[in-house]
């Protein structure tokens, strides 16, 4: 515990100048009540009212109507920390930020700390004191998508589309245009000889094959903005086809690790909702073994589990199960049609992940595919994400 009773320097912020600075380590300020633009860099608090600065560590809003004079102590401060300390004049009370937490302090003693939203309530005011730390966001644009084997005995066995739209060579260009829109995503029917002609020279990807050898699971990302940190891979049961692949991903600008799982689920109507069941228990113990409890996970694929169907759909009760949440899909689109209209395809998240609706672009009564527009007979379900 930092005892307060120490001597702190005030510093003072008044018409300063800004200096420039060679330091990597650049923390910004923003006064919401009058809009001053303050930096601390070396003990010093910098104010600026010329420059527009970008806040990329992160912003901290006043909400009371009085201003907070700022304090540091140089003794607390070392290489992997810094340290701001806040006075209220009114009442003398003192708060301190540490990295991105805030904590509130009254005399020696702490009132309140929230690191899991990073807020802090300093209270004995006529108005309370509110702090809010903002950290940078992620924006990812997320695809799952289910791009139809390229292999002929496949693609002649779609009989509703025509022959010049079934064959990889007219698909695969449609498929490349969806994947340039995505930063990251899973691609499930794919076959890892057939992928440089649809991924980007910047993009990476992991693989993994099904039991059969003729197809598996793809998970891609830009890798201007993503780094690989892990991948696992895992034959669900001995005796079946189906695999999960899961990576772990570290974003490059705020070296935030979130993970992503693909999965391709057993193919067939109620009759084999058990078996996709059991697919989903196996696939989820395997990769989120080992993983940490607040890490951010994105799991999507071709699950196989009609929402539009007439059955219980017991393989989505699992996952939800785990408190992931389903992003849901747009109204009125589906993710499928060849044979029939159908919602296969599901994206689900858990953790500090926010989200709007996916979507396919492609609303029921649509005419069966692969066609002239879509190069599958599964539809691309796009979201955009973000990573707090």
């Amino acid at each position: 515990m930092i005892n307060l009773r120490k001597k702190y320097t005030k510093l003072n912020t008044i018409n300063t100048k800004i200096q420039k600075t060679n330091q990597d380590k650049i923390i910004f300020i923003y006064n919401v009540i009058n809009g001053e633009k303050l930096y601390l860099n070396n003990f010093l608090l910098f104010t600026s009212k010329k420059y527009e600065w970008i806040f990329n560590d992160f912003i901290i809003k006043s909400h009371d109507n009085r201003a907070l004079d700022s304090w540091i102590d140089p003794e607390d401060h070392n290489s992997n920390e810094v340290i701001l300390y806040y006075l209220n004049e009114s009442n003398n009370q003192k708060f301190r930020l540490i990295n991105n937490n805030i904590q509130t302090f009254y005399g020696n003693k702490i009132l309140s700390i929230d690191n899991e939203k990073k807020v802090g309530l300093g209270l004995g005011f006529n108005k309370p004191l509110y702090y809010q730390i903002k950290e940078k966001e992620i924006k990812i644009n997320y695809l799952s998508y289910n791009i139809l084997v390229g292999l002929s005995e496949y693609e002649d066995e779609l009989i509703h589309s025509k022959p010049e739209f079934r064959n990889w060579s007219k698909r695969k260009d449609k498929i490349k245009k969806i994947i340039l829109k995505s930063d990251l995503g899973v691609l499930v029917e794919s076959i890892e000889s057939l992928l440089p002609e649809i991924l980007p020279n910047n993009y990476s990807y992991c693989f993994v094959n099904k039991k059969n050898n003729l197809d598996g699971t793809t998970i891609f990302y830009n890798n201007n903005k993503f780094d690989l940190v892990d991948e696992f891979k895992s034959y669900l049961f001995s005796d079946t086809n189906q695999v999960v692949l899961r990576i772990i991903l570290s974003e490059k600008s705020t070296d935030k690790y979130f993970a992503i799982i693909g999965l391709h689920l057993k193919s067939g109507y109620a009759e084999l909702e058990y078996r996709r069941t059991r697919e989903m228990s196996s696939a989820l113990s395997k990769a989120l073994d080992g993983l940490p409890d607040d890490m951010p996970i994105i799991i999507s694929g071709d699950f196989n589990c009609d929402s539009l169907g007439d059955y219980d759909r017991e393989s989505l009760k699992i996952i939800e199960s785990l408190d992931f949440k389903n992003i849901p899909l747009e109204e009125n689109q589906i993710t499928y049609n060849h044979w029939h209209e159908s919602i296969f395809d599901y994206i689900y998240v858990k953790g500090n992940i926010s989200f709007k609706k996916a979507f396919t672009n492609v609303k029921k009564k649509s005419k069966p595919a692969p066609n002239d527009k879509q190069g599958s007979d599964h539809f691309p379900l796009q979201a955009k994400l973000i990573l707090n």
